[in-house]
């Protein structure tokens, strides 16, 4: 949790209702070679895992000698292969970026996914001198409430429901002397001096397309990926392999039909009945996979014979966008577009996709 987010929980009184992660969600699991394998929260665990082989530990290990600097437009899978070795990126940063941003990490730009490892490799020559010189700093802890994150979202609208307009959609935006008309699809329409838009870049890029076509149209390029999220339920008796923590990821490498899964009972207290373990996977119909055979796949590894006690599939065509290499551009553009208009543009493709760097850029912008 970031310092933005508790300071909204504490102004909202939500402190009670706020849990952290279980210990028991301490270890996460990659899938490599037919089997979970186990890491800790300890990053010296990828040392004593067989997640590696022995060559690639070593390789890992000699990550400080490397001189290079990122170039310009390097991929993600560049930049990690570059300074730790191809097996690194196969094994671990392939399946950890996927889990994240459910995208390529050949396509992603390490300059915006990897912003924090380009300055350490710039100040410090080194990710893991970097890491070490920060240790400690910036460490955000895994939280949630006790009845779920709908906590807070029915608790910020009711902070601020006497100055919201809600189900109106709007459809454009038309700049009249000082000020803007927002209009919206039933005809009416609303003038503010300023906007500020936290909408996805394909609806922001409708907004602003009469204010400039060009800029609409570059907004309107960024893509997105599919994604489908499949909730499971099973008997605890019903489930042979004996698996407990956050949850566990899938290297592209494997060639399985799903990027992981979160195990929600270990991760936290009250999430399933006693005796049942819950799961999230999550699966990309764009890659081919399917929620049916993701779900074949965690019964295979789990040893699991019984059918499960509940299931729901939740599909998204655009669920998160993906920083290719060329979005730092896409970046210049918006803040070109800020400082010809006084329109202030944010949301997940510009901030970051984590909940913790959207709150932290909407406070910068709302001044």
């Amino acid at each position: 949790m970031t310092s933005e987010i508790q300071e909204i929980i504490t102004d909202l009184g939500l402190e009670d209702e706020l849990v952290q992660a279980s210990t028991r969600s301490n270890a996460r699991y990659i899938f490599r070679r037919g089997k979970l394998r186990k890491l800790t929260s300890n990053p010296a665990s990828i040392f004593t895992s067989p997640l590696l082989s022995w060559k690639a530990k070593f390789r890992l290990l000699r990550e400080s000698k490397v001189t290079t600097k990122s170039p310009k437009g390097e991929s993600v899978a560049g930049f990690v292969s570059r300074r730790f070795g191809r097996e690194m990126y196969e094994s671990v940063a392939n399946p950890v970026l996927s889990g994240i941003y459910a995208g390529d990490p050949e396509k992603m730009e390490a300059a915006i996914v990897l912003k924090q490892f380009l300055k350490y490799e710039e100040e410090f020559g080194s990710i893991i001198k970097g890491l070490k010189a920060n240790k400690g700093k910036n460490k955000r802890v895994i939280s949630s409430f006790k009845e779920g994150t709908g906590v807070l979202l029915d608790a910020l609208y009711e902070s601020v429901k006497e100055h919201c307009i809600s189900e109106k959609e709007a459809t454009g935006i038309v700049k009249i002397e000082n000020s803007y008309e927002v209009k919206t699809a039933d005809g009416s329409s609303y003038t503010a001096e300023r906007v500020i838009s936290c909408l996805p870049s394909y609806a922001t890029a409708g907004l602003v397309r009469q204010l400039d076509s060009v800029f609409s149209s570059e907004l309107d390029s960024i893509p997105y990926c599919q994604m489908e999220m499949t909730h499971l339920s099973y008997k605890k008796s019903e489930v042979k392999e004996n698996i407990e923590g956050f949850g566990f990821l899938v290297p592209e490498v494997e060639g399985k039909p799903l990027l992981g899964a979160v195990i929600n009972s270990s991760a936290f207290n009250n999430r399933a009945a006693e005796d049942e373990m819950t799961f999230t996977i999550f699966s990309k119909p764009d890659r081919g996979h399917s929620s049916e055979l993701a779900q074949q796949e965690i019964e295979k590894w789990l040893k699991i014979s019984g059918l499960p006690s509940f299931r729901t599939v939740t599909k998204w065509e655009r669920a998160i966008p993906q920083f290719e290499i060329g979005h730092t551009e896409i970046l210049q553009r918006i803040a070109e577009f800020e400082t010809r208009e006084n329109i202030s543009i944010s949301g997940n493709f510009r901030s970051g996709v984590s909940v913790g760097d959207c709150v932290k850029f909407a406070k910068e912008i709302s001044g």
